[in-house]
C-alpha cells in the first residue's frame, strides 16, 4: 500500500482571511488617521469652529489658543498640544464678552518652547459637556458670535448688529413665556 506523504505547500482559507482582515485594518487605521488630520486643517474657519473642535479626541477639555506672533494656533486636548496651524487669522482679531456691552477679552500669555511666553489673541474652549466659552469676535469686517448651543458660529455684519442680536432674543425669551 501506497502512504503518499503530504506536505503542506499552501496556506489554508482560514489563514488567508486572516491576514486578509489583518492587513486591511491596517490600511484602514493608517489612511483614516491621515485624512482625518488634513480634514481638521483644512475645514478649519471662524464659522466652523465649535464643530471642529468637537472632533477632535479629548476627555475634559480641548482648547484652541492662537498665538500674536505669525498667528499661529494651537489645540490643546486635555493640556497637551495635538495639532498647530496658522490659517485662522492674518490680522489679530478682536474678542468680545458674550453681551451687549462688548468688554474686550484679554487672555493670559502661553509659554511655548524654553520659557519663551506669548500674547495669546484668541481662544476657544470646550469642556467634557461640550459647554464652550461663549464670545464675540470681530474680524475682517465681520462679527462672529459663539454661543454654546450652535455648532457654527453666527455671523453678523456690523458690531452694532450685535445689540439688535440681544434684543432680538429677549424679545423671543419673553415670547415665549
Amino acid at each position: 500500500m501506497w502512504r503518499r506523504k503530504i506536505s503542506k505547500k499552501s496556506f489554508t482559507l482560514i489563514e488567508i482571511i486572516i491576514v486578509t482582515i489583518i492587513i486591511s485594518l491596517i490600511y484602514y487605521l493608517s489612511i483614516s488617521n491621515i485624512s482625518f488630520k488634513t480634514t481638521v486643517k483644512n475645514k478649519m474657519n471662524l464659522i466652523d469652529l465649535p464643530k471642529v473642535m468637537k472632533s477632535y479626541q479629548y476627555e475634559n477639555t480641548i482648547i484652541l489658543k492662537c498665538i500674536n506672533e505669525g498667528l499661529k494656533c494651537f489645540v490643546y486636548a486635555d493640556g497637551v498640544i495635538i495639532d498647530e496651524f496658522d490659517n485662522l487669522f492674518k490680522s489679530k482679531p478682536i474678542v468680545y464678552n458674550y453681551n451687549k456691552e462688548l468688554n474686550s477679552i484679554y487672555f493670559e500669555d502661553i509659554e511655548l518652547k524654553h520659557l519663551e511666553r506669548h500674547e495669546v489673541v484668541f481662544e476657544y474652549k470646550i469642556d467634557k459637556y461640550h459647554k464652550a466659552n461663549d464670545l464675540i469676535v470681530e474680524y475682517n469686517d465681520k462679527v462672529y458670535i459663539y454661543n454654546s448651543f450652535y455648532d457654527k458660529a453666527i455671523v453678523l455684519e456690523y458690531l452694532s448688529d450685535v445689540n439688535i442680536y440681544f434684543e432680538e432674543n429677549e424679545r423671543k425669551v419673553r415670547d415665549a413665556f
